[in-house]
């Protein structure tokens, strides 16, 4: 069992690491051509080790639930799964729609800030901000040991973190966006 919390806890470091790196280094990318390459062949990378953190959550669940009778009856764990689930299906649709269309971008897009760049990067702000929040939600949730919280409340505190994930990533993208003077 402990070396299944272990990987528990490498995997949701990796993934949370990764999404951060990801997201910061995209923020960063906007407006520089040279950063925005370099960000192109390394988004890959990070999508990569998220993949990697999401199978050894997986996997060590697994063998948690198997092992553990009481697993699969902590709500907190069935919020986790949840979020589990939202990160999986959010990766699928970015891997599908979002990094084709970056991988496709010039040096002079990311540097000019072209409508390209624009709509790609408008676009991907509320996938981000649900990556990140999932992630660091699942963090904390792990890192929090035995709580009496109830779904409602894990959820509830989730979706307060979404909204407001999602709005400071929108602002920083939109400041970012913005014709140079």
């Amino acid at each position: 069992m402990t070396i299944a919390i272990i990987l528990h806890v490498i995997g949701t470091v990796l993934g949370a690491g990764a999404v951060t790196i990801n997201d910061l280094t995209l923020v960063r990318a906007i407006g520089d051509g040279d950063i925005g390459v370099a960000y192109q062949k390394s988004a890959r990378a990070y999508t990569l080790l998220v993949w990697l953190g999401l199978v050894l959550i997986l996997g060590s669940a697994l063998y948690m639930a198997l092992s553990t009778s009481w697993v699969m009856q902590s709500e907190k764990v069935l919020t986790k799964l949840f979020l589990v689930a939202v990160l999986t299906i959010n990766g699928v649709l970015m891997g599908r729609f979002l990094l084709p269309r970056i991988d496709a971008l010039t040096k002079a897009d990311w540097q000019d800030r072209t409508p390209k760049l624009r709509t790609l990067v408008l676009a991907g702000v509320f996938p981000g901000a649900l990556s990140v929040t999932s992630w660091y939600t699942t963090l904390i949730l792990g890192a929090a040991g035995r709580q009496a919280w109830t779904p409602e409340q894990m959820l509830g505190w989730y979706l307060i973190a979404l909204g407001l994930v999602w709005a400071v990533a929108s602002l920083t993208v939109k400041w970012r966006l913005r014709p140079r003077s």
